[in-house]
């Protein structure tokens, strides 16, 4: 029964279950930045600027695709907007994931 709650205790006492809770809503300030929640507009414009990047590595027609696809546009719409196949829609999409991935996740 001792080790139990020596045990219980001991793992009560880790630092994850102890360790400080920040919350995103409110401001953190160290005294030279701050950090705080993202609002929309930055996050609208970090997407843009990612989108930009893209661009800049993809033909025009890809990225007209990648845009549909990202407004939610299924494969069947995107290939009758492309007046193309589904096949060939998904072999474009399948060759620009490691592109996509590069921009976001470099």
């Amino acid at each position: 029964m001792k080790s139990s709650l020596s045990n219980h205790y001991q793992k009560q006492s880790r630092l994850k279950r102890t360790a400080d809770v920040i919350d995103f809503e409110t401001v953190i300030y160290d005294g030279s930045e701050s950090l705080s929640a993202p609002d929309s507009y930055t996050m609208d414009f970090e997407t843009e600027l990612l989108m930009l990047e893209l661009a800049s590595k993809v033909s025009k027609q890809e990225m007209e695709i990648i845009r549909m696809k990202i407004d939610g546009c299924g494969l069947k719409e995107i290939a009758e907007a492309k007046k193309t196949t589904v096949k060939n829609i998904k072999e474009l999409l399948a060759g620009m994931r490691e592109t996509v991935l590069a921009v976001c996740y470099k």
